[in-house]
């Protein structure tokens, strides 16, 4: 297990190899990766990755810099999922919004095998939210709270999805 014991701004990506295990706890830290590169991701996962927040309020952020992809060819993601993935906590953020395909998981293996278990934490990006989604669920604790269209958010709450998100989980 590997236990975040400060903030932390990484200066390369990172991977987590096929056949690899890997626990990461965030303890209430943050972890940065600044990029100006197109079509990067901050943490592949080829192996079995698990994020934990043992404190709460941890965080792991990609914050893109570079150019805009208009064509949205070149994805960015804070983590890119070919494998085993579960978040039991923390939140997985991206950050500087521009014109461009940016997830905080990619969980698009080529091989058709990957595996993403959510059972806590937080994932954001507003631009995927509002561009992409057309319904949304809030799920808490495995019950469902919410299954409405996008646009009967916008319509009759007079908010985006985030906004409405940050009110309903308090965040």
């Amino acid at each position: 297990e590997i236990k975040v014991l400060r903030n932390i701004v990484l200066t390369e990506t990172v991977t987590v190899p096929a056949g690899k295990t890997v626990t990461l706890d965030l303890n209430g830290k943050t972890v940065i990766y600044n990029s100006t590169t197109q079509g990067e991701s901050m943490i592949t996962n080829k192996g079995t990755l698990t994020i934990n927040d043992g404190v709460g309020d941890g965080v792991i952020n990609y914050n893109y810099t570079g150019a805009a992809d208009n064509t949205y060819s070149k994805g960015n993601h804070t983590i890119s999922n070919a494998g085993t993935l579960t978040v039991n906590g923390g939140k997985i953020t991206i950050a500087d919004l521009r014109s461009h395909a940016k997830y905080p998981i990619d969980n698009n293996s080529t091989t058709g095998d990957a595996v993403l278990v959510i059972n806590g934490g937080y994932l954001y990006t507003p631009y995927v939210v509002e561009q992409v989604l057309d319904e949304v669920l809030f799920l808490q604790n495995g019950k469902l709270l919410m299954h409405r269209s996008v646009d009967s958010i916008r319509e009759e709450n007079g908010k985006s999805v985030d906004e409405l998100f940050r009110e309903v989980f308090r965040w």
